[in-house]
This record gives C-alpha cells, sequence and structure tokens, in this order.
C-alpha cells in the first residue's frame, strides 16, 4: 500500500508540472502582427521605390484597382504625403510621387521621429553637401585629365609643325634668292650693251653729272633697238618650232604657256628722232 501511494502522488505531481509548462509555453509565445492596411501597404512601397508613377503602373505592381488606387491617391495628397502634376502635351497624364518625410512619418509613426531627428538631418545635409562637392572637384579633375594631350599626339603634332615651318622657310630662302638674281641682272645689264648698266654706276657714284635729253633719247633708242631685236629671234624661232611640230602658232604657245606682248597689250615705244648737228 506505502508503495502505490508514492506512485500516486508521482504521478499527480507530474502532471501538474506538465500543466504548468503548458500553460508558461502558452503564455510566452509572441504576440501576432497586425497586418498591414491597405494605405501603409501602399505607402510602403512607395518608399521602397522611390521613383515618380502613374496609376496604372502602380496598380499593376500591386495587383490591385486604379479606381481603389484614385481614391487612396485623393486622402493622400490631402495629408501632403503624395503629390500630382499633369504632363504630356495635351496634359492628359497625371504622374504622382511621394514626400518622404510625411510618407515616413505615417507609415512608422514615433519610430520614424524617435530615428529621425533635427539633428540627424542636419548630419545627413552636411554630408551629402560634402559629398556633391566632392564629385564637382572629381568631374573637373576628370574634365582636364581628359583635355590633356598624350606623348604621342605631341610628337605628331610637333612633326606636323617642324615640316610647315620647313617648307616656309624654303619658300623664303627661294624668294630672296629670286629677288638677289633680279637685283644681279639689272645692275650688270645685258652683254654687249653696256649702256644698261647705267644705274650701277648712279648708285655707286653720285658725284657724276645727270644726262642730257639727247643721252636718255640715245638710250631709250638703244634700248628699244635692243627689244626689237630679241623680239624678232624669240618669233623667228617659234615659226621653226610651229613648222616643226605641224601645228597652229597659238596651240605652240597654249603649251609652252608662251605670253606674246600682243597677248599682253604691250606696244612697242616709238623711236626717239635725234637732231643730228
Amino acid at each position: 500500500k506505502g508503495k502505490e501511494e508514492t506512485i500516486t502522488k508521482s504521478t499527480t505531481t507530474l502532471s501538474k508540472d506538465t500543466c504548468s509548462t503548458t500553460s508558461s509555453s502558452s503564455t510566452s509565445k509572441p504576440p501576432k502582427r497586425k497586418k498591414d492596411t491597405y494605405q501603409t501597404q501602399v505607402i510602403k512601397h512607395l518608399i521602397a521605390k522611390l521613383q515618380p508613377f502613374t496609376l496604372k503602373s502602380l496598380a499593376s505592381e500591386l495587383r490591385t484597382s486604379t479606381v481603389a488606387l484614385k481614391h487612396l491617391m485623393l486622402s493622400l495628397t490631402d495629408k501632403n504625403i503624395v503629390k500630382s502634376k499633369l504632363c504630356g502635351k495635351n496634359k492628359n497624364k497625371e504622374i504622382y510621387w511621394i514626400d518622404l518625410h510625411f510618407a515616413m512619418k505615417e507609415a512608422y509613426g514615433n519610430k520614424y521621429e524617435s530615428l529621425y531627428d533635427e539633428k540627424t538631418k542636419e548630419k545627413a545635409v552636411l554630408e551629402l553637401q560634402e559629398f556633391r562637392s566632392k564629385e564637382m572637384l572629381l568631374n573637373r579633375e576628370m574634365g582636364t585629365m581628359q583635355m590633356d594631350i598624350s606623348n604621342e599626339e605631341l610628337d605628331a603634332q610637333l612633326k606636323k609643325k617642324e615640316s610647315i615651318v620647313n617648307k616656309l622657310n624654303e619658300r623664303l630662302s627661294g624668294a630672296k634668292n629670286r629677288i638677289s638674281g633680279k637685283k644681279r641682272s639689272i645692275d650688270e645689264g645685258p652683254k654687249g650693251n653696256p649702256r644698261i648698266g647705267v644705274r650701277k654706276g648712279l648708285t655707286k657714284s653720285s658725284n657724276k653729272k645727270p644726262k642730257t635729253q639727247l643721252e636718255l633719247k640715245k638710250d631709250i633708242n638703244d634700248m628699244r633697238n635692243e627689244w626689237k631685236l630679241r623680239k624678232e629671234k624669240c618669233m623667228d624661232f617659234l615659226d621653226n618650232l610651229t613648222d616643226a611640230m605641224e601645228k597652229k602658232p597659238k596651240e605652240v604657245f597654249k603649251l609652252l604657256d608662251i605670253e606674246t606682248d600682243e597677248m599682253m597689250n604691250v606696244k612697242l615705244p616709238p623711236k626717239h628722232v635725234i637732231d643730228k648737228k
């Protein structure tokens, strides 16, 4: 009998312990979270997206009707949580976007105010300004680096400039040589007629007396005769050449790029009459 009493006592204690454990486990379960309302679901979705939207695009994302969203947007615009604007050519398309501050306040309530007070906002604004200034500096540095010319491009440009300078120097030296050659021919005059080189004597010795009218007329006549003789020799040579080539004189002139006195409207000056005394 004593053994049976002890067994019954132990069973009763075990049953009490199990009942207490079950009651404690039932009381320790976390409370069920409340489901978000339709409004909070929409606001949280917009906070996560952070981009403008239309009623059709939002309805397709949330799998709801545009009519329900339209009524909701009217109440949210009254609370300044959502803002809208008409756009398009005919202004028949309405775009919505959220005000983050009011949306966070509406969706999270006191949690948002405790996390995002004025001091943290000021710090965030200052950090944003610093990052923007750094971005501006980096963009400027990138622009200067892109504007810099590489060594290969500099060498190519230098070669081009050097070739241009060399060509200009060659042209300049050729022009100087031509000018000096013309000066010599003017000063020396043609062989066999020393009177044409009279200017040389005038430039060298300015003490000589100027020539008289009679002497100048003689010099002009001599030059005229020289011109006439040279012209006759040239025309004889061209006549022989046209006969040999069996072509007209005009064709030969075009081939050899010859300009005659007649083509340039140059006339032989008249001969001066000198009185013999």
